[in-house]
């Protein structure tokens, strides 16, 4: 999805300015390969070593390291930027920003966002309504993740803003997804049958012939500043573990 991420949504989030940005964790790796593309300076942490590895085979020109993001093998404002993408909720935040804030020069900033579908247009919702008589957990993802904003003494100046992304829905990609779900698969042919046909029938019903339904996401972004003030931290000498790729 980072091939389509809104440039309006990039240009927000990163500087124009070429610099020096530390990506965290797999999610963040789609968006790295665009950064990277962009002429940005990336390097990549994962904490888990097998991931990293793969990482590094899909992203050849970026730096990838595996390393405790708690415990980073760079010295003190090394990075203009640190992105999170998808991830916030995976890591220990206030020992994370604690480091985070450590590797971030003076006014660098740290991005985050987060890409949920939106649910709240009607196709979609009329969507969910079919497939939720079978699975009730059918397309309630969206709803389970909330805002990504990181509430940090190390960061101030927080600002947030909302993009929009629309992604084509043709009516074969949507009737296979459908027939995707578990619950669908355990359906009798018959009533597997049925419920397809609706989905068909609501494809029909919503779709402007020849274009493709459109499934909207929302992109809820959030970037901070860091603030020094107050940080008391001995630099470290040691690189501590680390692998790199």
């Amino acid at each position: 999805m980072a091939d389509t991420f809104p440039e309006a949504a990039l240009a927000w989030m990163v500087p124009v300015e070429r610099v020096k940005i530390l990506a965290l964790g797999r999610r963040s790796l789609p968006m790295a390969r665009r950064l990277s593309r962009l002429g940005h300076q990336i390097v990549l942490v994962e904490p888990d070593a097998p991931a990293a590895a793969k990482a590094a085979v899909k992203a050849p020109g970026i730096r990838v390291i595996s390393a405790d993001p708690v415990q980073l093998p760079f010295a003190a404002a090394t990075f203009g930027a640190v992105l999170i993408s998808q991830a916030m909720g995976a890591f220990d935040r206030e020992p994370v920003m604690a480091e985070l804030a450590r590797v971030l020069e003076a006014s660098g900033e740290l991005v985050v966002h987060n890409t949920v579908r939106d649910d709240s247009v009607p196709w979609v919702r009329r969507l969910a309504g079919i497939l939720q008589r079978v699975d009730p957990t059918a397309m309630t993802a969206s709803a389970e993740h909330g805002s990504e904003r990181v509430e940090s003494k190390h960061f101030a100046k927080a600002v947030e803003r909302d993009f929009r992304l629309w992604t084509p829905m043709d009516k074969a990609t949507l009737l296979q997804q459908v027939g995707a779900n578990p619950r669908v698969k355990e359906l009798d042919d018959a009533a597997r049958a049925s419920m397809l046909e609706e989905v068909a029938a609501l494809y029909d019903s919503c779709a402007r012939a020849p274009e493709p339904l459109l499934l909207p996401y929302k992109i809820a972004c959030w970037k901070a500043e860091v603030d020094h003030r107050g940080y008391i931290m001995p630099l470290r000498r040691d690189a501590g573990f680390r692998i790199s790729l």
